[in-house]
């Protein structure tokens, strides 16, 4: 490009230092369902409520990255074209069932359950659900407990990214030399959802000597499994050199044993872990209080959140952040 002149730069210089990184999409959601509920039996402490449903739905997406991006005009970043879909088909139960009633310390004793079975078209079938109980001891006084499976799926991002080419320098642990390997990036169809168990117990508390305040406080733990993250190319040769098999099929090597080849996509490895205690008061008055011609009602909510652990483990890394600030969710290298 010429700077100095008249007429300079010209147009065509212009265009080719300038310009911005563009990308359209187009997300569809298409989804229904079909669901009975009611009370068919009763019991002496009241009637069994019931849910019985079928769901089903289809997300697609499709991103078309601009003709600069797609030609890798850009230096620090370009976007990338992307299309997939997945279709998942599901079924769900809920069940309440009262089991006391009007006993000293047992104002309002249930149980409850709820299990749904999703079958996705990319990972199969899976099972999530969760059982709990509440009591009320004294009149405004409850307490509750839950345990549950809990899953996510992949998303569409992390499953049909386009993949993209690329060339990395990598020091191999087992030839000892430095090479110039390509990288291939993007997403993994092959990703399975992650699991978590979660349990949770806590009282909730409406004092009868004032109206409109409720006070709760919940301790929870849980637990991930199979959590989805992406791993660095060095660190993914480091960790096959040190006996991960899994990613040693990411690579792959010539016949003279160097590394030709590194698919760098995301993966399910880590584990996530964290316990502590949730607590909210919420209090609720007649805004005629504050002004007296006023109508409608004020709310006042306070919620704070102690953490008494939160940890990643990926099997050969254990990170702690109680204390730090930052992701815990991205992956070394």
């Amino acid at each position: 490009i010429n700077l100095f002149g008249s007429g300079s730069p010209s147009a065509e210089a212009i265009a080719y230092v300038t310009g911005a990184p563009t990308q359209e999409t187009l997300i569809k959601l298409d989804a229904g369902g079909l669901s009975l509920q009611g009370d068919p039996w009763t019991l002496p402490a009241g009637d069994v409520s019931v849910a019985l449903g079928v769901e089903a739905r289809r997300e697609w997406q499709q991103s078309t990255a601009g003709a600069l991006d797609t030609a890798g005009a850009f230096r620090s970043f370009s976007h990338a074209s992307m299309f997939g879909a997945f279709r998942v088909k599901e079924a769900f139960g809920e069940i309440l069932v009262p089991l006391v009633r009007d006993v000293p310390g047992l104002n309002k004793l249930e149980f409850n359950a709820a299990a749904r079975i999703s079958d996705y078209d990319t990972t199969g079938s899976i099972w999530s659900w969760k059982a709990g109980a509440t009591n009320e001891f004294l009149p405004g006084l409850r307490a509750r407990a839950t345990r549950s499976r809990d899953i996510r799926s992949a998303n569409l991002t992390e499953l049909f990214t386009t993949a993209l080419t690329g060339w990395n320098n990598v020091a191999d642990p087992l030839t000892g030399q430095t090479v110039q390997a390509q990288v291939i990036s993007g997403g993994n169809p092959g990703l399975t959802p992650e699991e978590a168990d979660t349990t949770t117990f806590g009282i909730a508390w409406t004092p009868q000597f004032t109206e409109g305040l409720d006070i709760s406080i919940d301790y929870f733990d849980i637990t991930i499994n199979d959590v989805i993250m992406s791993l660095g190319v060095q660190e993914v040769v480091n960790r096959c050199a040190r006996g991960n098999q899994v990613l040693c099929g990411r690579i792959t090597r010539d016949a003279n044993g160097s590394i030709e080849l590194i698919r760098s996509t995301p993966v399910n490895l880590a584990q996530y872990k964290t316990d502590g205690i949730d607590a909210e008061i919420l209090y609720t008055f007649p805004a005629a209080r504050l002004v007296p011609s006023a109508g409608g009602r004020v709310q006042w909510r306070a919620l704070a959140t102690w953490i008494n652990a939160l940890t990643t483990d990926d099997g050969e890394v254990k990170l702690s952040y109680v204390g730090s600030q930052g992701s815990a969710f991205s992956g070394p290298g």
